[in-house]
Order: structure tokens, then sequence, then C-alpha cells
């Protein structure tokens, strides 16, 4: 008997660990880098659970020439929310829109997509099963509220993400995922991914420590420091 989409997600977010063990975490550092054809990113994401995000991202060119780094960051709170781009005249942080903080929730959730999706206001709709290198994939395109639309596959013997499809114009972006393992906190991360544009190495995922408050306020002279210093 065929299993229904909501049977097929359950088993899934059992798989990566279950949604308390999810629930459990109130603060989350992950650091990781990504290996390009030209550019080597060291990136940092931290957390406080549905109150504090900051993403930080240190570009360097793979040129033997190659200037420092170019390092900017993404900073939402419950106050506003703002970016910081290396080289503007005016040193400057900069309000985001309101589409603007909507399309970066969307791209800065550390969870699953599957969890809490109702909550989150994307519609999930399941798909066909697609068979690849002899291996069956159950498949659901997601729809986020920024309009973001990407096609998941679950490998149904293991019910874990191998793929997502993010589509977009004018680039189609595939993401697909390697060495899953469990860190000491119950939840399922993956160590790898390959993606269109590169690889990327998930270093350290640090859960329920404590964060310097600093580092969520919008300056651009003290954000070079504190990604430093974090990772």
């Amino acid at each position: 008997m065929a299993q229904s989409s909501e049977e097929i997600i359950e088993a899934h977010i059992n798989a990566i660990g279950g949604e308390q063990k999810w629930d459990s975490i109130e603060t989350i550092s992950i650091a990781s880098t990504i290996h390009t054809s030209t550019s080597y990113m060291i990136c940092l994401k931290q957390v406080i659970k549905n109150n504090y995000i900051r993403s930080d991202i240190a570009i360097s060119s793979k040129e033997a020439d190659a200037k420092p780094a170019k390092k900017y960051y993404v900073l939402i709170t419950p106050n506003g929310a703002w970016n910081y781009l290396p080289g503007n005249q005016a040193n400057a942080v900069f309000p985001l829109e309101s589409m603007e903080t909507i399309t970066y929730l969307d791209e800065l959730d550390y969870e699953d997509p599957f969890l809490h999706y109702t909550d989150k206001n994307r519609v999930i709709t399941m798909h066909e099963i697609v068979y690849e290198n002899n291996v069956s994939y159950n498949t659901f395109s997601i729809v986020y509220p920024s309009g973001k639309t990407e096609i998941i596959f679950l490998d149904s013997e293991t019910n874990l993400m191998a793929k997502r499809i993010i589509l977009g114009e004018p680039n189609v972006i595939t993401i697909e995922y390697h060495d899953y393992e469990f860190l000491p906190e119950g939840i399922l991360w993956a160590k790898s991914a390959t993606a269109s544009y590169g690889t990327i190495f998930f270093d350290k995922i640090s859960i329920n420590k404590n964060m310097d408050m600093n580092i969520f306020k919008p300056s651009p002279i003290a954000h070079a420091n504190k990604f430093n210093e974090v990772r």
C-alpha cells in the first residue's frame, strides 16, 4: 500500500532525530566552508531560536595575487534586519526591506524544510516516485513565503534528504547531501554536500551554547573580529 505524504514526512522527521530533539535547540552555530572553482568561502551562521539570526561570509579568491577576503553579513533581530556589504563608501550597515527579510528568513532557516512547515507557511506537495541509479526517491515540492520553490528528493529506504533542487532565474541550483551523522544532541546532520556551484563542508555545529549578544548589533567595525573569534 502506498504511503501518504504525511506518513513519508513523519518517517523523514523521525529519521533525522525526531521533532522533539530538533525543538530542544535554543541556540545553534554552524561553521562551514564552500569551495568553488574560483573562490573559497568561510561561513558562520549563528541563531537564537525565533529571535536572532546572523550569517557571516568571508570570500577569498583562489588567484595567486588575491586580495584579502571580502566579508559581509546579514543580521535579523526582533528590532530590525540589516546587511553589511564590503567596500561601500560609507562603511555602513543597510536596513533590509520587508521582502528582503522574508527571503533571508527562508534562506537562513537552519531546520530541515519539513519541520513545522505549516507553521512556517510553506506549501508542500508530494509528486511521483523518481528512480535514479537504481535508487527510488519520494519527491516533494516546497513553496516558501518568499516565493522560492525547491524540489526535495527523499531516499525511500532511508527517508533522508538526498537532494534538493532550488528553482530560480536565471540559475537552478542542485545540492546533494552526503555522510549523515548524529550529533551528540541526537539530531542527524550531513557532513558535506555537493552543489552545482561547489562543495560544502559542515565543519562545526554547536548547539545550546551561550552567545555574545553583541554579535546581534548592526556594526560594520565589530563584525570581522567577532566572526574570527567564534570560529
